[in-house]
Parts: C-alpha cells; structure tokens; sequence
C-alpha cells in the first residue's frame, strides 16, 4: 500500500465517552485510575453534530497526571440513552470502535483499584508476548480489559522489552494511548485511513493466544491479525483488529449514546482533511471542535470511519 505523508500530529489527543452521570464518571476515573480533573463546563452552539446543536450538554476533562495526549473527554448524555457496544451482546470482534487501552505501573494494583471503584473484569491480569513485532521487537505484556461506568471497555496494559517508545508514568496509569477497531476485513478500514489521514500500517502481526481470548473475553481458538497504524516506523495510537470469524455485527458509534464513542486526532492541514472528505466523499457529520485541556473551543470537524466510528480532526 502507497500512502502519503502522514497528516495526523502526534497520538490521539482524546477519547469521547458519553455517561448518563457524569459526577459518577469523574468519580470513578479519579478513585480507579488516579486521573486529575483538568476542567468541566457546558457546550455552547459553536458545535453541532448530525444536525443537531450540542449546546447545554456538560462536559468534564480529565487525564493522568502530567499527560500531555490521551485525554478522556466524558460528555453527559441524555437518561435511558442506548448504549454504544450493549454488553454483554458485543462480542470482542463485532466491527466498530471497541476498547480505549492505557498502561498501567503495577496492573494488579490496577486491578484491584477500578474493580473497588465498581468495574466489571473479564479477567485478572494475566501475562504474554509478542515475538517480532515488526519494529518494536518482541515484548512481554500483561494486561486485563474492565469496564467504565457508561459501558467503555478499558484494556489496561504493562509491556516491557522491544523498542517501542512508552510514557514515563507520574501516577498509577497513563493517558490513553491506543483505540481499538475490531473487523472482520481489514481493507475498507486501511483505505479510509491511508485516504484521510495517510496511515499505513506499521505492525501486522498475527495472534493466536490463549491467554489474549481470555482477557477479550473471546471464545478458544480465536485468531486475528494485530495492525498498528502510523506513519512508517511509527505509531499513531490506532489499532485495527481483523478476527478470523464468519459473522459479526457492526456498531456505528454516536454521541447520542453512551459509552465510548470518538477519538480525536490532531492534524496538520484541516482545510485538507475537508477537501479530501469532499474528493472520497467520505461521510462528514459534525462541525466545531469540542473541548480538550489546550483549549474549550476551535476547529475541527468530526467524521465516521469504515466501521461507523466517530473521528474528531482538530487543527494542529
């Protein structure tokens, strides 16, 4: 696959999760993940999103401590909102926008302090590898997947080992460093990225864990192919996931429902994201940016993915 030069700048800025409680939300960020509330206040009309206005919907920020990407933007939603990935109906690999992943200092300690903030696990944390992952070289990992009070799916990760960069941890856990994209075919995922963006994949590595299907939640013998997107030699925190299975059922994200719902991508040439939905006709559905700890307000727009995901480009 040819692409261009990659348009994104830095990793993902934020992830959206829309809560129908948003004092419960912050709670449980603060008490489980030890993340500081960096500010909170109400949308105004400068962003709208399917048509519609979100003025008067309370917002709140928050982030590990002395993370400067991977914010968690928690927006309210309205009572009885449906839910973005119903659970337990999802299944690990049913296409869409799935898992927010963090990195965690001690992932036992982790565990014990979002399953006493009130997070279900699917699992303890529990240890494997990745042998020759592309640039990264082989790494060992442990990890566990919970889930947040709106429904978010969290996988929460130590790796040691490899060449892959990781942030120097000042609290309990890092920002948010990686969204994952289940599918079960890869090729309408990677042409709208490499399209939009100018990602290409940086890692295709296959899995077939054991270990990994019980932390998912998967069924034994799942397989999939692991592909981190970048640009070459990099990585931009978006992680494609195709499952070797038959059927699956898509979940277009919205931010009428709750849980997880966007991220937000920082980009160097917003005018040339614009020409570049218009040339692929790719689908545009929201205007302004919402807030991130930088700023309340600026540009951006928001679009929907091959998977129906919600992704927010803001101007660099």
């Amino acid at each position: 696959m040819t692409t261009p030069s990659a348009r994104v700048v830095g990793r993902i800025q934020a992830v959206t999760v829309v809560t129908p409680d948003l004092e419960a939300a912050i709670r449980f960020y603060q008490d489980g993940l030890g993340y500081v509330l960096l500010g909170q206040g109400t949308l105004d009309a400068s962003t709208v999103f399917e048509g519609q206005s979100l003025a008067g919907r309370r917002w709140a920020l928050m982030n590990a401590p002395g993370a400067s990407e991977g914010a968690i933007r928690l927006m309210e939603g309205a009572a009885g909102a449906p839910p973005n990935r119903p659970r337990p109906d999802t299944r690990p690999w049913d296409p869409g926008l799935a898992v927010l992943e963090l990195y965690a200092r001690d992932p036992l300690e982790s565990y014990r302090q979002v399953q006493a903030a009130g997070a279900t696990t699917l699992s303890p944390p529990l240890p494997y590898r990745f042998v020759n992952a592309g640039p990264f070289g082989t790494i060992d990992v442990t990890s566990y997947a919970a889930f947040g009070p709106a429904g978010e799916q969290l996988f929460v990760t130590k790796a040691t080992g490899g060449t892959r960069e990781r942030p120097t941890l000042a609290g309990s856990h890092s920002g948010v460093f990686n969204v994952v994209l289940p599918n079960l075919d890869r090729r309408p995922v990677l042409r709208f990225y490499e399209l939009l963006l100018g990602l290409e994949p940086t890692v295709d590595l296959p899995i077939q864990q054991e270990t990994v299907n019980q932390i998912i939640g998967a069924p034994h013998g799942t397989t999939l192919d692991m592909l981190l997107l970048g640009p070459p030699g990099g990585a931009t925190g978006i992680e494609v996931e195709e499952f070797d299975v038959a059927h699956g059922r898509m979940y277009p994200t919205s931010l009428n429902r709750t849980g997880l719902a966007m991220f937000t991508v920082r980009v160097a040439d917003l005018a040339e994201c614009r020409a570049l939905c218009e040339d692929y006709r790719i689908a545009w559905i929201g205007e302004g940016a919402l807030p991130l700890p930088e700023r309340e307000r600026g540009a951006g727009m928001i679009v929907r993915g091959a998977l129906g995901e919600l992704v927010e480009l803001v101007g660099d």
